[in-house]
């Protein structure tokens, strides 16, 4: 207890003293002084300036990201790819708070991806696609959403033409803005069918196997197409819808009956004699799109079915050879009365999904931004692409010389008639008419094939 109290009193003392020598100045007073001090210079340093508080930090920006997937890559051989990336890039230039991702899928993929994607709830936010079997069930499947109630709302209203609008419209709801319309003709080198004696362009199926003919006689192959995929389905589709009519197709292609139907039999016979008089390409039944097109471009063949996507890609070496014409009648045509083609703005459309339903300030932004006259005059002058605007304003100089000619094409309009049939048989009909393009296939075979799809 003594030692602990000593100690206290001890610090009492050394904390006395220390207070008392902090109060008292630091050096002792001088005894004298000279009467007169010298100047001194002034060594004393710069105060030092505040402290400054650091710039509070900026909140970052919230960005909204839109998913966007499409078979338009830029780089490649459409011309639309590269408009599609300048307008991406100067899109999320002039709105740094959404970022627009996107991803390419293959045309014919696209149903698949999109469906499955759905199912896991991974679709992404915006589709650019064509009106097809699948996608026209994308819609009522809740896949997409209605867009009529938003197209005054986005300042659309009164921009597209109503048969283009009409093309993605379902009753009073429009599953997708329209973007591309499209014309789909024969394409003829007229520079072959001039060596091949081959005066005027045919427009029935008798006139085509003559000219076939004369073709292969001067050593060149008459009509490249694709019996392995949609480059020879579509066109046979559209030839059996102009066959039968529109009634008539609409019927089968709805319910089936085709083995019963004298008009279907009628339309098949004559296609195997079609394709039994060598009329299409060498090895047609294993040809697809780029080896179709490869062969007309490189001047090995005297004819394509080619639609308007293709006017930009037409080689150097062809320009002023080619002349467009009509797809010829099959006999008995009672959907045309002269050559036809298939001509809408179902091209390419651009749909709002159930995710990108969430996001409707970020997708108006991209739609009032995607649809400005700028850019579709740009779709139009570097891809040949039939606009769907009531008026735009673009260089007719700089256009495709063949888009130029289509524009003045005379001839019927007609639809594929896989249209007339239930959505989840689009993909089947492609099977059938692969079956169809195989050499020593009967015309009971095919029918029966066609008549199966509906059990």
């Amino acid at each position: 207890m003594k030692t602990f109290k000593l100690s206290s009193i001890w610090i009492v003392v050394v904390l006395a003293a220390l207070v008392i020598g902090g109060c008292a100045p630091a050096t002792p007073a001088a005894t004298s002084q000279p009467a007169v001090q010298p100047p001194v210079a002034d060594t004393k340093a710069p105060a030092a300036p505040a402290p400054t508080q650091p710039p509070a930090a900026q909140p970052a920006v919230e960005k909204t990201t839109l998913s966007l997937i499409s078979n338009w890559a830029s780089g490649g051989t459409d011309p639309k790819g590269d408009v599609l990336k300048t307008i991406l890039d100067d899109f999320m230039a002039a709105n740094p708070d959404i970022e627009v991702t996107l991803e390419i899928v293959p045309d014919m993929d696209m149903g698949t991806k999109i469906e499955t994607a759905f199912l896991g709830q991974q679709e992404p936010d915006l589709i650019l696609q064509n009106w097809m079997g699948p996608s026209t069930a994308w819609l009522p499947d809740g896949v997409v959403i209605d867009l009529a109630p938003y197209l005054k709302e986005w300042g659309l209203e009164g921009k597209f033409k109503q048969t283009a609008l009409k093309d993605y419209t379902v009753g009073d709801k429009v599953a997708a803005l329209p973007i591309e319309g499209f014309n789909w003709p024969i394409w003829y080198n007229t520079e072959i069918l001039e060596k091949a004696g081959v005066t005027t362009l045919p427009t029935t199926w008798d006139e085509l196997k003559d000219a076939a003919k004369k073709i292969r006689a001067a050593g060149y192959q008459p009509w490249s197409i694709g019996g392995k995929d949609w480059t020879g389905g579509d066109w046979f589709l559209t030839a059996i819808s102009a066959s039968l009519g529109k009634e008539k197709a609409t019927e089968l292609f709805s319910k089936g009956g085709f083995s019963q139907s004298a008009e279907a039999r009628a339309f098949v016979e004559a296609f195997v004699d079609l394709r039994d008089s060598e009329v299409f390409a060498d090895n047609f039944e294993g040809l697809e799109y780029e080896t179709v097109q490869a062969l007309f471009f490189s001047g090995k063949a005297a004819m394509i079915h080619d639609g308007s996507w293709a006017y930009a890609s037409l080689p150097k070496e062809l320009e002023g050879k080619i002349k467009l014409g009509g797809v010829p009648l099959p006999p008995n045509s009672k959907g045309a009365a002269k050559p036809f083609w298939y001509s809408s703005y179902e091209g390419k459309g651009l749909w709002v999904t159930r995710n990108g339903s969430q996001k409707l300030e970020a997708i108006k932004k991209f739609a009032q931004f995607f649809f400005q006259d700028k850019y579709m005059a740009q779709f139009v002058e570097k891809a040949g692409m039939v606009h769907p605007f009531n008026e735009l304003e673009y260089d007719q100089s700089v256009l495709p010389s063949l888009f130029v000619d289509s524009l003045d094409l005379d001839v019927d309009v007609v639809k594929p008639a896989h249209f007339y049939a239930p959505s989840n048989l689009y993909d089947a009909w492609y099977d059938v008419t692969k079956t169809a393009f195989s050499p020593g296939t009967s015309v009971d075979e095919i029918l029966q094939t066609m008549d199966d799809l509906y059990k």
